[in-house]
């Protein structure tokens, strides 16, 4: 994998800090803007939320910390993912949490470690796609740069780890 160094200095980080308390809900598991719908008169108000086949059961910070990690800042070095949230007028990701945290009255303590699981998760995701397109099973020349996206997630996992995105 890319970055094998970060994968061994994340993994044992995860496991051994796994919260131990936490609420269950039904979460998306894949929940960013391009999934969503937003209301024509008011790009506010969300009026639909699409590709739910990986919805399951699990903890919202889970799912809420994957938006953050789709939730492309700018001076953020590429991911290969693609992002409206670096435009003017989006929320930091720091602020982002901060709304979430008094929208829902959800305790964002350790918001730290489900950022860098979502990171750490993405790049996974990345990385099947970019083998399969480095063992030429695949051939959409978007993934040529993935290496380097998956590179820059993991990185990101870390700075999460360290309390340095939210």
């Amino acid at each position: 994998m890319e970055g094998n160094d970060t994968v061994q200095e994340i993994i044992p980080w995860l496991l051994a800090n796994i919260p131990s308390h936490s609420e269950h809900s039904i979460v998306h598991n894949d929940f960013k803007l391009n999934n969503m719908m937003f209301a024509k008169d008011n790009p506010e108000k969300a009026v639909g939320v699409f590709d739910w086949e990986l919805c399951t059961v699990g903890d919202p910070l889970s799912d809420f910390a994957g938006t953050l990690a789709y939730w492309t800042e700018r001076g953020d070095a590429e991911t290969g993912l693609i992002s409206l949230a670096e435009k003017e007028g989006f929320y930091s990701r720091r602020d982002a949490a901060e709304a979430y945290a008094k929208k829902t009255g959800r305790n964002i303590d350790n918001i730290h470690y489900y950022v860098c699981f979502a990171f750490f998760k993405i790049a996974v995701t990345l990385q099947q796609i970019y083998y399969r397109w480095h063992k030429g099973e695949i051939s959409d020349a978007r993934f040529s740069r993935l290496g380097i996206g998956i590179s820059n997630l993991l990185n990101q996992a870390v700075r999460a780890k360290n309390k340095e995105i939210i």
